[in-house]
């Protein structure tokens, strides 16, 4: 234990809370399922084409993540989102968020400065 009172999990030794503030083996902030929730909600709100585009290839490689770390097969879960964008927002706009996905799989330092500088959030991360 630590002078602080937290101990090597990560949790306060007095309480069981987590140093996040969560209570030990509940889902926090951090969680992939969580950051999914949030951004489809933000998503759902989105009107801005640029950043719904952006906002769906970040949730297709959140998902695709999710499968590959769940030892899912690619596309078992992320293929039937990807159709309900096809109907809702149409083949434009999901191949250019497959091309986030893509960019945020294999270079996502690279995609995050791209989409700070598009979006103009760069200097604010």
């Amino acid at each position: 234990m630590s002078a602080d009172g937290e101990n090597l999990s990560g949790n306060d030794a007095g309480t069981g809370e987590s140093v996040s503030g969560r209570k030990a083996g509940k889902p926090g902030p951090l969680d992939p399922k969580i950051q999914m929730e949030r951004l489809d909600a933000l998503i759902a709100a989105e009107t801005d084409e640029e950043r719904l585009r952006a906002g769906l290839g970040i949730r297709l490689a959140l998902g695709l993540a999710q499968e590959m770390r769940e030892g899912k097969p690619i596309g078992s879960e992320t293929t039937e989102l990807v159709a309900g964008w096809m109907h809702d927002y149409g083949q434009d706009t999901v191949d250019a968020a497959t091309r986030v996905a893509r960019e945020f799989l294999i270079k996502p330092e690279e995609l995050r400065k791209s989409l700070g500088q598009r979006l103009g959030l760069e200097g604010q991360a």
